[in-house]
């Protein structure tokens, strides 16, 4: 009788031994599915974009994006910055999301306003002591503190995020200051589209005095 006891009772050990393994095998599971769920959710609710930092304000581990990208769910775009399968690779965002500081000028800020078609490279300002080895796919110019927040403006990427550009008013007076960069034809269609679709002369020679360019946009006003 007694043998008979001690089995029963090691059979109830194992049985209950093995219950709680697959228990919480299954939680386990569970907890994945509906991690990876909130990870593809989230990424559908911001157009494609998932951060490592944003994820792990929603509860969610690196490794999902991880084991994400490994199983081709999700592609990685730039340093904590993920794009879901099928969602076009926005560089103007993802530059952005690596280069906080830099702001999108001249070429890039007149596609931006729609003023030009998509440039191969993107020109963009940094501050004077932003230091870098280069930037890939760029033209980059270093402005001191006073010049590189004049007519800052938020634009809309071709993702619709946003990123950090200038006005129609700053990007008169750059284009006219930077004129070499562009072919004849093109600085006139460029500063016309720009008066075309309206500015403020006030900000204009406001902004023009601080660059010591009012002179010059007087004159360009004249001819135009």
């Amino acid at each position: 009788m007694h043998y008979y006891r001690e089995y029963y009772l090691r059979c109830q050990r194992h049985f209950s031994t093995l219950f709680y393994i697959q228990a919480i095998f299954f939680y386990n599971h569970c907890v994945e599915e509906k991690k990876s769920y909130q990870i593809l959710q989230l990424a559908e609710d911001n157009d494609g974009y998932v951060s490592v930092a944003e994820a792990k304000r929603f509860g969610i581990p690196q490794i999902y994006l991880t084991v994400g990208e490994k199983e081709g769910q999700f592609k990685k775009v730039a340093r904590g910055l993920y794009v879901k399968r099928g969602y076009p690779i926005d560089p103007y965002y993802v530059l952005h999301f690596t280069y906080k500081k830099a702001i999108f000028s001249l070429s890039s800020c007149a596609y931006l306003h729609g003023l030009l078609p998509k440039q191969e490279e993107m020109e963009i300002y940094l501050p004077q002591n932003y230091m870098t080895n280069g930037i890939p796919g760029c033209k980059v110019r270093h402005l001191s503190p006073a010049k590189i927040g004049l007519g800052f403006r938020l634009l809309v990427s071709p993702s619709g995020r946003l990123v950090p550009s200038y006005d129609l008013e700053r990007l008169f007076l750059d284009i006219l200051e930077n004129e070499e960069r562009f072919n004849a034809k093109e600085f006139v269609s460029l500063l016309s589209s720009i008066l075309k679709k309206g500015i403020d002369n006030e900000i204009l020679f406001d902004y023009a005095e601080k660059m010591g360019l009012l002179s010059q946009v007087k004159l360009a006003l004249k001819m135009l």
